[in-house]
């Protein structure tokens, strides 16, 4: 009896909890209609949603784990650095696609739920924090010009996950996700045909590189702008809490710009990204949750403050490269049992288990 009250609770506050969403990307609908349509026809009805949601994810995710670790060949342009690329370009449409079959498949079963909500946008949240860097890094951006862009886009991604826990709604702009997917997906095929060259050719005396950034750097800008704006009564709090935000990743942003550079010191430097990217989709799934579970959401988080602290004190511990790198890949996992745990947290709370 206390489980079915216990369960019941849960769903009257998930009700509650849920928002509208409106998507105004301009190549949304072309996708639908040219690819993920005709797969949904012929979808079994065996496959669930939350099953679309992780294939699509691991789709993704194997393209930054294969550019940063297959960088030598591709910077050398041997055929399996091209080969590698031209895959990635296709994982990240099927990523694309997966995004639109899971909703379409949880409204035909029926399924949707708060954990579904939960999972798709947190797989979203992962892919946004960890595939853009090594992208950036084959292009040949500067140090500090990747991670402010990284800082943009997981500020971005954050302030449309705020706006749902605010006003209960969530408005995707005209240039989005999937139109950053498409940008990615040509960097990727332009690089396999013309080589890593090519982003600094100049055109008018300015690398291809800077047009890129000089582009989508004041767009994510506006992103955040948007939200501010649509919630303006609020948007001191949008703010302040993306103040807190910045400050419980700060341990590892300093280290980032103090103690990462490139050369050299390859693996660690992708141990530093890797490890901001997990702990931003870990305060995002925070954010999540909060709206769905009514959790306590903390915009400070000391937990994950220490946890960039200790990747900070490594640095000046009297030990090897080895053993830095390996204290470093230790850390790493952890933050991914971390993410694991968050996850099933979260499948148990909203389905009052």
């Amino acid at each position: 009896m206390e489980k079915h009250d216990r369960q019941t609770e849960l769903q009257r506050k998930q009700k509650e909890a849920e928002f509208f969403t409106e998507d105004s990307s301009l190549l949304a609908p072309f996708l639908k209609k040219l690819i993920t349509q005709h797969v949904f026809n012929i979808l079994p009805a065996s496959y669930s949603a939350n099953q679309l949601t992780l294939s699509g994810g691991a789709c993704a995710l194997l393209v930054p784990l294969s550019i940063w670790f297959a960088s030598i060949e591709i910077e050398q342009q041997s055929i399996t650095g091209r080969l590698i690329l031209v895959v990635s370009a296709f994982l990240l449409i099927a990523y694309a696609v997966f995004d639109q079959l899971d909703g379409m498949q949880a409204r035909k079963l029926g399924t949707s739920n708060s954990f579904g909500d939960f999972i798709d946008h947190w797989v979203d949240t992962t892919i946004a924090n960890l595939a853009t860097v090594p992208i950036m890094l084959m292009v040949g951006l500067d140090d500090r010009l990747i991670l402010a862009m990284v800082l943009v886009v997981l500020l971005a991604f954050w302030a449309s996950n705020w706006e749902i826990k605010q006003d209960n709604k969530r408005l995707l702009p005209q240039v989005g996700g999937l139109e950053s997917i498409v940008v990615g997906m040509s960097i990727l095929i332009a690089t396999a045909i013309f080589g890593v060259g090519l982003w600094q050719v100049k055109i008018g005396g300015v690398e291809i590189t800077w047009i890129i950034y000089a582009i989508t750097f004041p767009w994510l800008i506006v992103v955040i702008a948007q939200v501010a704006l649509r919630s303006r009564k609020a948007a001191w709090h949008l703010f302040a809490d993306m103040a807190l935000l910045l400050l419980t990743l700060g341990p590892t942003l300093v280290w980032l710009i103090s103690f990462a550079p490139r050369s050299g010191e390859s693996l660690i430097f992708n141990y530093g990204y890797i490890s901001l990217g997990i702990l931003s989709t870990l305060m995002t799934g925070s954010l999540i949750r909060h709206h769905w579970l009514g959790s306590k959401y903390l915009a400070f988080n000391p937990v994950y403050f220490t946890i960039g602290l200790v990747i900070l004190v490594l640095e000046y511990l009297p030990i090897s490269a080895t053993s830095h790198t390996l204290a470093f890949g230790v850390l790493v996992l952890g933050l991914i049992v971390l993410l694991i745990h968050q996850g099933l947290d979260t499948y148990n709370k909203t389905n009052g288990t």
